[in-house]
């Protein structure tokens, strides 16, 4: 049975294990024929965010909030697989919208 699964990933300012693990998965879940739709963040410009607004949005982040909810409900996901840390705001996000969620 093929399911739409939505990948969420985020790219650190230095490349590491999970882009590598985050490549390979969508790969192979697109190989056995799952729809995958991805959607990925860059935190190279948390540089320009002062330290105590950096540590609030790093649990809760109102845009990515936002920008989850809208490609859950134009997706329309089975499964919402996270290759990122955890965030709260994402996590609840996903669950408000009813498809299974992978951390």
């Amino acid at each position: 049975m093929s399911e739409r699964i939505l990948l969420v990933h985020n790219y650190y300012q230095m490349r590491g294990g999970e882009d590598t693990v985050f490549q390979m998965e969508r790969k192979l879940l697109a190989d056995f024929g799952h729809e995958v739709v991805t959607h990925t963040i860059d935190n190279r410009s948390i540089g320009s965010i002062p330290p105590l607004q950096l540590v609030f949005k790093a649990f809760w982040n109102r845009d990515s909030f936002r920008t989850l909810k809208q490609l859950i409900r134009e997706v329309r996901p089975d499964i919402v697989h996270f290759t990122i840390y955890f965030r709260l705001c994402l996590l609840l996000c996903t669950m408000q919208h009813g498809p299974k969620v992978l951390l």
